[in-house]
């Protein structure tokens, strides 16, 4: 379930832009670029540079071998922490570079230093700048990721689940768009399930027919392919409990491995597609006096989607 903001470069510098809530300039077409204020060090900037060719991902050395005049352009002394992201899954690994800068002052004299940048891909960034799953050295810690997918979408579905599954029978309801109900009841039921492109997939049915229990194995399946593909969309099932609000989604990935980031930028990872949110049992808590915080927590949910690339399944 590939997530377009991390494999396509106008979209991951978008995601960037607006995760830091900081202005996006291009760059000679070459690059889209980003900085803001170093959190640790005051006086310096942090610079994101996401190259437009995400192909060069496979080959950092070149790309930065053909972009030196670009990085004589946004790097100066100022400039605490260097970044390059590549839209995609390469390089396959966080590498890191020294590399000379030159730059020309006012008074026309030719300044030189180095710099030392980061390489990486956009699934990287997210999962290491942003949610901290990375190990001493800063790699990315492939186990705590794993261990991570499972706690967020794959911990609800056993062997002896699947072992009396059998497929259920999803109808398409009568009155919508029958070639997207069509397309979204195909994604659920193939044997590689997905969310839709854009939007919600909503599930209706009585209590008990086994709604949580078909939602609890597309969600372990979406986390084995999560596990697998570092540029999938990442699934999180949660059962709607309790009395709802408007962000009740944000809080709870706040509490559930998301505590590095505020609920503005959990709310981003969501309306970009990044976090795909499995949501079930909504009907169970919209009733009563929970009934106005369960519309005003759909009201943000469906203008989520109605604003970004939010996907998702609701039942």
């Amino acid at each position: 379930m590939e997530c377009n903001a991390l494999v396509k470069p106008q979209q991951l510098a978008q995601l960037i832009s607006e995760l830091d809530d900081a202005p996006l300039r291009s760059v000679r077409d070459d690059a889209y670029v980003c900085d803001i204020p170093a959190q640790n060090d005051p006086g310096r900037k942090q610079l994101w540079i996401i190259p437009t060719d995400a192909k060069l991902g496979a080959n950092p050395n070149l790309w930065i071998k053909t972009h030196q005049e670009l990085l004589d352009e946004v790097i100066d002394r100022s400039i605490g922490y260097a970044t390059i992201i590549f839209a995609g899954s390469l390089p396959a690994a966080v590498e890191r570079r020294r590399v000379d800068v030159h730059r020309v002052s006012p008074d026309g004299t030719r300044q030189r230093h180095f710099q030392n940048i980061r390489i990486m891909s956009g699934p990287a960034h997210v999962w290491i700048d942003r949610l901290r799953i990375h190990d001493a050295e800063g790699y990315l810690n492939r186990t705590k990721r794993e261990q991570q997918l499972k706690r967020w979408a794959g911990k609800h579905w056993h062997d002896e689940d699947e072992q009396s599954y059998i497929v259920p029978n999803l109808q398409t309801v009568q009155g919508s768009e029958e070639t997207v109900a069509k397309k979204a009841q195909e994604q659920l039921l193939a044997n590689r399930p997905s969310c839709p492109d854009s939007g919600f997939a909503i599930i209706y049915g009585q209590g008990g027919v086994g709604k949580t229990f078909f939602l609890s194995r597309v969600a372990h399946l979406l986390c084995r392919a999560a596990q697998q593909d570092l540029t999938a969309s990442i699934p999180v099932f949660m059962a709607l409990r309790g009395i709802l609000h408007t962000d009740a989604l944000e809080t709870w990935l706040s509490h559930n491995g998301g505590e590095h980031l505020s609920l503005r930028q959990l709310t981003t990872l969501v309306r970009r597609g990044v976090v795909a949110p499995i949501l079930d049992a909504l009907d169970e808590v919209v009733k009563g006096e929970a009934r106005k915080g369960g519309e005003e927590f759909l009201t943000h949910i469906f203008e989520l989607a109605h604003a970004g690339t939010l996907r998702g399944v609701l039942a």
